[in-house]
């Protein structure tokens, strides 16, 4: 891999003579049986000698689906990696391993498509392994015209709050679809289809019965329009590009990350004279064209109407350009050598934000252009060199020649220490410290071998006595990170799967040895069975948290023989809920102890209460289509519990033409808490205490909806002048409590006249999303419903002083319109007017 190669055998058959051609830094050879080992594109002289090490016995991966069918052509990740592989099982299900090292491998079947486990397992020792599939979700539906003939040929993409999810299917001859993919607690599904603007559709998998939601009808609204762009560049990379997307959806990309915004960007290549096109663009909204890897990134706004060709000339500014050669000692080039660009000092050779990476080409030579600034710090690690800072300033006169040095082995870089698992084995030895005694024994663990240790791009793997020696670590910064722990691929020879992840910690070079904790994992067992005949369930999901509510698994097992059994978890007290269909088990404390085996036995899934109930409108007439949802412990509370989404899963309803409900699985000892939702209504949550000895309950008190009022928000400079209004603030954050309590009902990252729904927690920007409609207006920004009710307006603005302020929703039929202006005195200023519309001009 990375080279082009002839092959032809030695005359004694017993070597393999290639004729190799570099294609890039690094050329890994491997062959059948054998590991993988990647080779510097320097160090491939003539007659050159590559010796492979033999691999372990090959391991054999039986994936299966829920059902216990061969789960076929699932890709499996597989770590330590083969470069250039892609591991997908065969018709059988089945995929064989025959490039790993003896020790720890981890096996992941988590992907876009699909949910499964990770496993760690012990190549050389284990011969096969068996993984099992979640089940997956089904949603179809049927994509039409606003007259209602078909759409064809329109691609669907779905969103979960991470990202793409499953299949992207497309639309047949009807218009219909059928996606797959893993169960979530909320989905946004986009169609794409030639000359429509794109639209979104929200899903969310059935309360009851199997994973099949079925969308029905979907219009798509209007047509899209086209983007016909240049840019003036004085220069572009190959990958130069640009991106356009919804300006609202921009600043939350970044800010808050990918998974915060239920849509991918619309990307367009430059061509060689810099033109590019992008059709079927949404309309009636600011849109942002983002120019990257062509001279310094610009962005613009554009706006377009249905079927409208919109014409954009961008012109962004050369920028400096970086360029070098890094090289070793001796004066060979530093192939592939990883270079990270700040704007001020840093120290590690880990990626942190604001950090630009640039590698080394074949002959150590290195470029960046399209900077920003005038000052950067360019720093390097590499094994067994000296770790590389140097302060750049640009433009520069000539480009740089940097050159490694050798590492300085001596006491003030030098870090040791023993690795252990604080579990005792009678071994014992004296303390040095005069503080205790000179005849205090201080007991220790078990030592580890084969731990990894590293620090600032030096590591090593500690010995039979679980001791290690780091030498040649230094750093600019007054302490250094080490991390420490069992890795795939470093020839492990002791089984690493009970311990737990890697850690982290602060250091000091040249000290006293480290004595380091690196602790057992604990493992539950239990045999899932029916609560009615105690039969072994098929399938079930299983959510393990600490006593603290941190999750640490939460995914589908498929029992073996009924049998559950939980590897890898951290040895203390932990909650366990079981969950399949309208069943569930809850168990709390589990003492977990350092490598040993906590067998629960039996437990018994319980059907739980039946809650039944209506949902009304202010008039009384009953609300088809509300979505209920049930949590365990309030669904706007910061601190409920965070399994709620996977819950959710099971216990959700969407109201019938008589606006009745049925949610099922409650635990009698709790009372029932409802997030209850409808298009044009207010959120509300209601509490309903169940009777402790019932197998059914009827909420006889109805639940009634009132319509909601909108938010409208515009945020200005001033101008100058008395009443007149300045250029539009960008940046502020906006927040809108409830008087009474504090809790957030509504956090906006305001971008002129556009922002968004987004939140402290990642429950609440998942939730908003789907509960706020939004629209942008004349007046500006609006969204909504939000209940009439008395609020507490928080504004911010980095540099600013924070304005707080009262504000009192009365009307469901009014929008609020807030302007706020910050003036050079750093505060805010703001005013706040009411004006009426009708909630029909709104939608």
């Amino acid at each position: 891999v990375g080279a082009a190669v002839e092959a032809e055998t030695s005359e004694d058959a017993r070597e393999q003579i290639l004729r190799v051609r570099p294609t890039g830094p690094w050329v890994s050879f491997g062959a059948v049986g054998h590991q993988w080992r990647t080779v510097a594109a320097a160090d491939l002289v003539k007659d050159v000698r590559i010796e492979l090490l033999a691999a372990a016995p090959p391991l054999i991966v039986r994936v299966r689906e829920a059902d216990g069918t061969p789960a076929v052509g699932v890709p499996i990740l597989v770590e330590p990696k083969a470069p250039g592989a892609r591991f997908v099982t065969d018709d059988g299900g089945t995929l064989v391993l025959d490039h790993l090292p003896a020790g720890l491998a981890i096996l992941d079947a988590n992907t876009e498509l699909r949910r499964g486990p990770r496993l760690r397992v012990r190549a050389g020792t284990e011969r096969s392994v068996r993984m099992v599939l979640q089940p997956a979700w089904r949603v179809m539906g049927q994509v039409l015209t606003p007259r209602g003939r078909p759409v064809v040929g329109a691609t669907l993409v779905a969103y979960g709050p991470e990202g793409p999810l499953g299949s992207r299917p497309v639309t047949d001859d009807a218009g219909a679809f059928v996606w797959r993919g893993p169960a979530v607690a909320r989905l946004a599904v986009v169609v794409r289809a030639a000359q429509w603007a794109e639209q979104r559709f929200a899903a969310a998998p059935p309360g009851h019965g199997g994973l099949t939601t079925d969308l029905g009808e979907m219009r798509l609204e209007s047509t899209g329009f086209t983007l016909i762009g240049k840019v003036n560049a004085a220069w572009h990379g190959a990958d130069a590009h640009v991106i356009v997307e919804p300006l609202v959806a921009a600043p939350m990309r970044e800010i808050f990350g990918v998974g915060q915004v239920l849509d991918e960007p619309r990307r367009a290549s430059l061509a060689a004279d810099g033109t590019f096109r992008i059709h079927d663009l949404p309309t009636g909204l600011p849109l942002r064209v983002a120019v990257r890897g062509a001279g310094v990134p610009v962005d613009a706004v554009i706006e377009g109407a249905p079927d409208e060709e919109v014409e954009a000339v961008l012109e962004p500014p050369a920028g400096e350009r970086l360029a070098g050669v890094l090289k070793h000692p001796d004066g060979s080039p530093a192939a592939g050598t990883r270079l990270l660009l700040s704007p001020d000092p840093r120290d590690g050779n880990e990626e942190r934000p604001g950090d630009l990476v640039v590698l080394t080409g074949a002959d150590g030579s290195f470029s960046r252009r399209g900077l920003v600034g005038r000052t950067f710090f360019l720093r390097a690690y590499a094994a067994g060199r000296r770790s590389l800072l140097r302060r750049v300033s640009l433009p520069l006169p000539k480009p740089l020649a940097l050159q490694f040095e050798d590492v300085i082995r001596d006491a003030s870089r030098r870090l040791s220490g023993r690795i252990h698992d604080g579990i005792r084995t009678g071994l014992t030895a004296r303390s040095d410290n005069p503080l205790v005694g000179e005849k205090t024994e201080v007991a220790y663990g078990t030592p580890l071998a084969g731990v990894t240790v590293r620090a600032a791009g030096v590591e090593t793997l500690s010995d039979k006595d679980g001791r290690f020696i780091l030498e040649g670590v230094e750093s600019l910064a007054p302490s250094i990170t080490l991390t420490y722990g069992f890795e795939p691929g470093t020839g492990a020879m002791g089984d690493a799967r009970p311990f737990l992840a890697a850690q982290r910690l602060e250091v000091q070079t040249g000290g006293k040895p480290l004595e380091l904790l690196l602790r057992r994992a604990a493992t539950l067992r239990f045999r899932a069975l029916d609560g009615l005949d105690d039969k072994p369930l098929p399938f079930v999901h299983v959510v393990v948290q600490t006593d603290e509510g941190r999750t640490v698994f939460d995914g589908g097992v498929a029992p073996r023989d009924g049998v559950v059994e939980l590897t890898g978890l951290p040895p203390r007290g932990a909650i366990l809920t079981v969950l399949a269909n309208d069943r569930r088990y809850r168990k709390a404390p589990i003492p977990l102890q350092p490598g040993l085996i906590e067998d629960l036995g039996n437990i018994r899934l319980a059907y739980g209460m039946r809650l039944e109930g209506r949902v009304l409108g202010p008039e009384g007439r009953p609300i088809p289509g509300a979505r209920v949802g049930a949590y365990g412990q309030g669904w706007q509370h910061a601190e409920a519990d965070p399994g709620r989404d996977r819950e959710l899963l099971f216990r959700t309803a969407v109201t019938d033409t008589g606006g009745r409900f049925v949610v099922q699985g409650f635990d009698p000892r709790k009372p029932a808490d409802l997030a209850i939702w409808a298009q044009g209504f207010a959120p509300t949550a209601v509490r309903v205490e169940l009777p402790k000895f019932s197998d059914v309950v009827l909420a006889e008190t109805e639940v009634t909806l009132v319509r909601g009022a909108y938010l409208a928000l515009d945020l200005h400079e001033p101008s100058g002048t008395r009443r007149g209004l300045g250029r539009r603030v960008h940046g502020a954050l906006v927040d809108l409590e409830h008087a009474h309590d504090g809790t957030d009902w509504l956090d906006l990252l305001h971008r002129g006249m556009l922002g968004g729904p987004v939140a402290s927690t990642a429950a609440w920007r998942s939730i908003s999303r789907h509960m706020l409609y939004e629209r942008r207006g004349v007046e500006g920004y609006i969204v909504g419903p939000v209940r009439p009710a008395p609020y507490t307006l928080w504004i911010e603005r980095p540099g600013f002083a924070g304005l707080r302020s009262k504000l009192t929703v009365v009307d469901p039929k009014q929008t609020v319109l807030i302007d706020v202006a910050s003036g050079h005195e750093r505060k805010f200023r703001g005013r706040v007017t009411r004006l009426e519309y009708e909630l029909e001009t709104l939608r």
